[in-house]
Parts: C-alpha cells; sequence; structure tokens
C-alpha cells in the first residue's frame, strides 16, 4: 500500500517517509500500469452522479466531458440527499489517507446550515416539532458523549442544533427534567480544551461536570422544552464481565 489515487483530480498521491520517519506524500501523475483502471472507475463515478442533474446528464450523455468543478458539485448534491455513500481508503495505524479524509469532510460534506429541520417532540404538547438550525430560535442540543478527564471531571459533548448558549447560563435538561448550570464551554480538539464564551446551532462543544446528564439526554431552554430521539444501541448477544484475581 503505496498510495491512493484521486478520481476527481485524476492524480496519485504517493506516500513516503520523510528523514524522521513520518509520513509525507506527493501528487504525481497515475503511474502507466494503473492508468487504464482508473479511467474505467472515473468513468463509473461520472455516470453515476450525472444522474443528479439533467442537464449535465445530457451533457455527458452528448459525449462532452464534465469539469472537476461539475463532478464536485454533483458529488456534494447527491451526499446531501444521502443518495451516495462516499468511501474512501486509507490507513489510520499508518496515518495514510488521514489528511485526504478531512479534506473531504470539509469540502463535500454539508455544513449544518445545509441540513434539513430535525424531528423532536415538543414536551408541551407531545407533538412532533421540526427544530431549524439558526440561531434566532431556542436553544436545543443533544449530548452524544460523556467521558472522565482526569483534571475536569466529566466531559459532556453536546451538538447544538437550534439557538445559542453563553458560558455561566442555565439549561434545561428535558431527558431528566432537571434544571443544570453550565459554567465554561470548550471546544475540542482531541485532548486540547478551548474555552469559548459561546456556541450556537451547528457547534459541537462539551461541558464539565453537568449534574445527572448523560448521553443520551437533550439540553434545551426550559421555557420551550423539546426532546430528540435517544441513540438506540443494537441488543447484545452475550454479556460477559471481566474481573482481576488480585487487586493492585
Amino acid at each position: 500500500f503505496q498510495g491512493i489515487v484521486d478520481l476527481i483530480k485524476m492524480k496519485a498521491i504517493i506516500y513516503k517517509k520523510s528523514g524522521e520517519g513520518k509520513p509525507i506524500f506527493e501528487e504525481q501523475e497515475i503511474p502507466q500500469d494503473m492508468k487504464e483502471k482508473a479511467e474505467s472507475y472515473r468513468k463509473e463515478l461520472v455516470e453515476a452522479v450525472a444522474e443528479f442533474d439533467d442537464e449535465l446528464l445530457m451533457k455527458y450523455l452528448d459525449g462532452e466531458t464534465l469539469t472537476n468543478q461539475e463532478i464536485t458539485s454533483l458529488l456534494k448534491q447527491g451526499i446531501k440527499e444521502r443518495k451516495i455513500v462516499p468511501i474512501l481508503c486509507g490507513s489510520a495505524t499508518m496515518n495514510l489517507g488521514i489528511e485526504l479524509l478531512l479534506d473531504f469532510i470539509s469540502e463535500y460534506l454539508p455544513s449544518p446550515s445545509e441540513m434539513p429541520p430535525v424531528a423532536a417532540k415538543n414536551v408541551k404538547t407531545s407533538s412532533e416539532e421540526l427544530i431549524k438550525n439558526s440561531i434566532d430560535t431556542p436553544f436545543s442540543a443533544f449530548v452524544f458523549k460523556t467521558v472522565a478527564d482526569p483534571y475536569v471531571g466529566n466531559l459532556t459533548y453536546f451538538r447544538v442544533y437550534s439557538g445559542k448558549l453563553p458560558e455561566d447560563s442555565n439549561i434545561y435538561n428535558s431527558s431528566k427534567s432537571i434544571d443544570n448550570k453550565v459554567g465554561k464551554i470548550y471546544k475540542m480538539q482531541g485532548k486540547n480544551q478551548r474555552p469559548i464564551s459561546e456556541v450556537r446551532a451547528g457547534d459541537i462543544a462539551a461541558v464539565a461536570k453537568l449534574k445527572n446528564t448523560i448521553t443520551g439526554d437533550t439540553l434545551c431552554d426550559k421555557d420551550n422544552p423539546v426532546l430528540f430521539k435517544k441513540i438506540e444501541y443494537p441488543e447484545p448477544i452475550m454479556l460477559l464481565a471481566i474481573s482481576p484475581k488480585t487487586k493492585g
């Protein structure tokens, strides 16, 4: 495994090791022995995405070549409509293809503002409500992860679906019907925590020491309580427990 072929740019990304042993990559022409296969795969890609636009489909069927910009636009449209599931290759252990994956996410996946409203249950009326990604609507967020941090205690990760939340403010856990006080809000990058003054619709952030809050809970404005659907986990086939023979 020495590299990856980019079917949009039609370039080969060849990986090498630097003098320090770290992987580096160079953009090169596709090797001659792989060119025919790469062109065949690109043709399949173009045929698949061209179906999302009648005008560009006719252009392709008339024998004209779609530009990289047109292919990119069609890919983004197909992914947004959930009609295309992109597959990328790489190696996490060798750190190969990781930068390409991050670039792809940034360039092709829809931003929160491009996504359709999310369904939630209105606690007061028990009816379904569509939550639009907007900072001008009441605050609502979903807790998708909780971890124990050795320095700040329990960290609650949440994704904001609407409204905004400043630091040192009160929020309502509609899953537990309890009030909570939010202190500092952190923007997370790996293990690094960067304090921020406010979090807005579309953002992902974390807060420390949020009481009685677990993964799957909904955080929201108390005057406009909503409930997001909890994460559904598959039923385990077998349950096992492991305990040490000795302590210490």
